[in-house]
């Protein structure tokens, strides 16, 4: 049994250090429940360094992935027109967003109107034109591979779980031979502690 509960403390150890895939750095703050009846505005002030973070993340990490798509195709067709390729991956990403925004704003109901249209139709197109600038520059140097890092959760393995089922089954298994017998033995032992009392109590 001792075995089993070291198991499930050191599991959450060993894969917490071994399946992290963000970069040495935490970004937090955000909240929900931000309201403006709130006496000031350090809740919003912590959401909104949370998603000052998190956009500039998000363009470099799109910046990084369009830079490497365009490298990989230079270096497997020397014939390729890179700014045609570039405007080509621009509008596809234009594409894109702009239909994924639409469907976002398909699917609030009636009464969240006020979640509807929060871009305006030229947003997309002109922050990605303005990304795409950036691999643009980038893509004119030599062919180096930037590392992009994935959101904690998005890559980790989900046999844990499975591992920590096992694991629980196991230690319940051994619950049950430890406890099992001492209740036989319990019931036993006040069985025969009764069965001494009767004639005790015919006299």
């Amino acid at each position: 049994m001792l075995i089993i509960i070291c198991f499930l403390f050191s599991v959450p150890l060993i894969y917490g250090q071994s399946t992290t895939t963000s970069p040495p750095y935490k970004v937090d703050g955000c909240s929900s429940h931000c309201r403006k009846t709130d006496k000031d505005l350090s809740c919003w002030e912590k959401t909104l360094s949370f998603y000052e973070q998190t956009v500039l993340g998000e363009m470099q990490n799109f910046v990084i992935i369009q830079t490497n798509m365009v490298n990989w195709q230079r270096q497997h067709d020397s014939t390729i027109n890179t700014s045609n390729l570039i405007d080509q991956m621009k509008n596809n990403s234009i594409d894109a967003l702009t239909k994924a925004n639409s469907d976002m704003d398909n699917d609030w109901n009636d009464d969240e109107d006020n979640e509807k249209n929060v871009l305006a139709p030229d947003t997309i197109a002109t922050t990605v034109h303005a990304l795409i600038e950036n691999v643009r520059r980038l893509t004119t140097q030599s062919l180096p591979k930037f590392d992009s890092f994935c959101p904690i959760g998005c890559e980790e393995p989900f046999g844990i779980w499975r591992y920590l089922f096992f694991a629980s089954a196991g230690l319940n298994a051994a619950l049950a031979v430890a406890v099992v017998p001492f209740v036989f033995l319990r019931a036993k032992r006040d069985h025969d502690n009764s069965s001494s009392a009767e004639p005790m109590i015919k006299k």
